[in-house]
């Protein structure tokens, strides 16, 4: 029988075989736009037990994403199970996503030697005013983490991701000077997700969104005259075609998704009123392999209509899918069309 990285690499669109692991559900920042203190209930850290369920199906993954939905470098064993896959996925390119308060030069480097091969700091400002504000912590220690790391990084990449949101359009220009600065690889600018009712009036996304575009644009001609690279949402809706995002999401506690969107369950506003993403579980490690869960009639109805484009419910929705909170390679289509004054 063929390893489950090959089954998912024959069945998904980018043809990677990549899984997502929540190796925690718990942050040490409060930050203004985040809606896992509100949503989120059941917060905790994957324990040994549970990613040894996950470990033996890793074999031959092209990709691992950690850290989902909260901050991974809170779980203790984290070095031990970046250890743990680096015997059984040699080679597997490993992404951190982390908000960078933990990610301490020492911390950083032995991170980089256990296999980590993306650093992505959340960075939403560039001024100390405007990262207090939604982050409600410090900005400079933060990027003095990233500009150790940047300065050590090995043959590991370093990104930045911006959540854009109302009050913070401004320092996106600075912020590619930042980056240029540090020697960041790639910096990607995500919209805010509109799950409470402020935040869906005020987000750009659903306002006519004309400076939120033009400094959007201002940042991608400052990024190209200085050579970095940018990938961003759209402010309008678009057609992405059959869905890059769906791979499986492991939670803290072992329980499988299709994706991040259906890992837990949340309201958000699309423009045209409230919907809800609902949390979609196809099993649990502890009670089936990964393996097992893949194949299991569920979850294969369910990737097959994605696939086919026919968009079961709740995907028609969803705003990942539209372009508008992930950047995406039709995103990065559009923003080309919108430079070019097509």
């Amino acid at each position: 029988m063929s390893r489950l990285a090959d089954r998912i690499r024959r069945e998904v669109v980018t043809g990677e075989a990549r899984v997502s692991i929540e190796l925690s559900a718990r942050c040490n920042l409060t930050c203004r736009m985040c809606s896992l203190e509100v949503y989120y209930k059941d917060k905790g850290l994957m324990l040994p037990q549970t990613f040894e369920r996950l470990l033996p199906d890793l074999a031959g993954f092209y990709r691992l994403d950690l850290g989902t939905n909260a901050e991974a470098l809170m779980n203790p064993h984290l070095e031990d199970y970046l250890a743990a896959i680096g015997q059984v996925a040699p080679g597997c390119e490993i992404s951190l996503v982390t908000n960078g308060v933990l990610c301490t030069p020492e911390r950083a480097a032995g991170l980089r030697d256990l296999g980590v091969s993306e650093f992505s700091f959340s960075l939403d400002g560039a001024s100390e005013a405007a990262f207090q504000r939604i982050r409600g912590t410090e900005l400079a220690p933060i990027v003095s983490h990233l500009a150790a790391l940047a300065d050590d990084r090995g043959s590991a990449r370093v990104y930045v991701n911006f959540t854009l949101q109302d009050g913070n359009e401004a320092e996106l220009t600075p912020l590619v000077d930042l980056c240029v600065e540090h020697g960041v690889d790639v910096l990607f600018v995500n919209r805010v997700e509109p799950y409470f009712q402020v935040i869906a009036e005020d987000a750009p996304t659903f306002r006519e969104g004309l400076q939120g575009r033009r400094l959007i644009q201002e940042a991608f001609l400052r990024a190209e005259a200085e050579g970095l690279e940018v990938h961003a949402a759209t402010d309008s809706p678009i057609r992405t075609g059959p869905c890059s995002f769906l791979f499986p999401t492991i939670s803290w506690k072992g329980d499988v998704t299709p994706c991040s969107a259906l890992s837990y369950e949340r309201p958000y506003h699309d423009g045209q009123g409230w919907k809800t993403y609902p949390f979609r579980p196809y099993g649990n490690l502890h009670q089936q392999s990964l393996s097992q869960i893949w194949v299991g009639e569920a979850y294969t109805s369910f990737r097959r209509q994605v696939l086919a484009d026919r968009e079961p419910d709740p995907c028609g929705d969803c705003l990942r899918r539209k372009g508008i909170i992930c950047p995406t390679a039709a995103a990065d289509q559009y923003w080309d069309a919108v430079l070019a004054g097509d």
